[in-house]
């Protein structure tokens, strides 16, 4: 039972400096880079995605509920944060917060400096985790002291306005009238979604309710945050077919299309990476056992007369195409890994953060993904190994006996 290996072993040893043993030399060095740049793919995709969504969502939330008349109109009924809906929401297991918000249009006047922004206004309940963490100066809002006038800007306007924490910022609201109120600068972030840093603003609800004349519970939706970001789509079916006629529950890929398509097209990206890169491998692979099956003909030959079945032979190759196979996979994993390691840490390749919203390029580990792409390489190399395999049926062992 050991005569398969016996026979792997004359093939492949023995004029080790021939063209056969060069050949398979590099084609274990193919599949490595080809296994590296797999992974390296994926991990980055699933980092883009990961990094994009957890922005978006910072903004947004996972859900946003809204009035049906208030979709188009910013100053138009809200929702009534009442208890009946906040208790519904809040019931399910998959929620993680319910949190209310208003949004208004206004003028920043900085010295003889303006700037359009939006504000939001957030209560306690707001998830601050997203935007604590892209604080670069100061902290954030007290959502609990509802007699502070406290607002947290972007980099980009505090730039642009010459503005820094510990300033008093003097903003008029666009309204049936223009209304005018004093903030205080207490925090300055960036999230590098350049398109929202330039026109987002954070305050407290209070001052906005008061502002537009609303009651302490009205808000122009709500934001629902989930504890599994899978269950987006199925929650918010759910959710929409339990709310009233005239309210509307809306995800992340509904309220952001253009970026979520984006990130599909990043991920159909990264199935054609795959392809070519395991075309390469299996091709590889293919080549050098067909090179090494050239020059080692006399020794088949020889085995054949000895009286060694094709059966016997072609379970040689495959068991030598999963040797290659398996020490590609292990230099390939440690290339792979190592790199993505070194990048989270070190963030050796940067990108320019105006067109890919962050300064450096993200991974992230999917283990079922890598555990899955390491097998399916191993698989494909060693199935497509039977086609050279089948020419060692016809070898006769005279004419190979013959070969030079």
């Amino acid at each position: 039972m050991y005569f398969p290996w016996f026979v792997a072993r004359k093939l492949t040893t023995g004029g080790g400096n021939s063209l056969a043993a060069s050949i398979l030399k590099m084609a274990t060095a193919v599949v490595a880079l080809c296994l590296a740049a797999m992974l390296v793919s994926v991990c980055i995709a699933k980092g883009f995605r990961n990094e994009i969504e957890n922005k978006l969502m910072g903004f947004s939330g996972h859900i946003q509920i809204t009035r049906v008349a208030n979709l188009d109109n910013e100053n138009a009924e809200g929702v009534a944060c009442d208890d009946t809906i906040f208790n519904f929401i809040r019931k399910d297991p998959a929620v993680k917060s319910v949190q209310p918000y208003i949004f208004s249009p206004g003028i920043i006047k900085a010295g003889d400096l303006i700037e359009g922004i939006r504000f939001k206004g957030i209560d306690s309940s707001f998830d601050t985790s997203f935007i604590s963490n892209h604080l670069l100066q100061g902290r954030f809002i007290n959502t609990h002291n509802k007699t502070l006038n406290e607002t947290v800007i972007s980099t980009t306007t505090a730039q642009r306005l010459g503005l820094k924490v510990g300033d008093a910022l003097r903003v008029y609201f666009v309204g049936s009238e223009l209304k005018g109120r004093k903030f205080n600068i207490v925090g300055i972030y960036e999230t590098g979604l350049e398109d929202f840093d330039k026109t987002f603003a954070w305050c407290g609800i209070w001052v906005l309710q008061k502002l537009n004349g609303r009651d302490s519970n009205a808000a122009d939706g709500m934001e629902v945050m989930l504890k599994d970001i899978k269950l987006i789509s199925s929650k918010t079916e759910s959710i929409h077919t339990a709310l009233p006629p005239d309210m509307n529950a809306e995800s992340i890929r509904e309220t952001f299309p253009e970026l979520m398509d984006w990130l599909d097209l990043v991920g159909q990206n990264v199935y054609i990476v795959l392809a070519l890169m395991l075309a390469v491998a299996v091709i590889s692979m293919i080549t050098s056992i067909l090179v090494l099956m050239i020059e080692r003909t006399a020794m088949i030959g020889v085995f054949k007369s000895f009286g060694a079945s094709n059966f016997t032979l072609t379970h040689v190759f495959m068991m030598l195409a999963g040797k290659l196979a398996l020490f590609g996979l292990f230099w390939g994993n440690l290339i792979a890994f190592g790199f993505i390691i070194a990048q989270q840490k070190l963030h050796l390749i940067t990108l320019p953060q105006e067109s890919y919203y962050m300064k450096y390029v993200p991974v992230q580990i999917d283990w079922t993904l890598a555990i899955g792409i390491n097998i399916g390489t191993l698989i494909v190399c060693i199935v497509f190994m039977l086609l050279p395999s089948l020419i060692i049926n016809r070898i006769s062992p005279l004419a190979a006996l013959r070969f030079k």
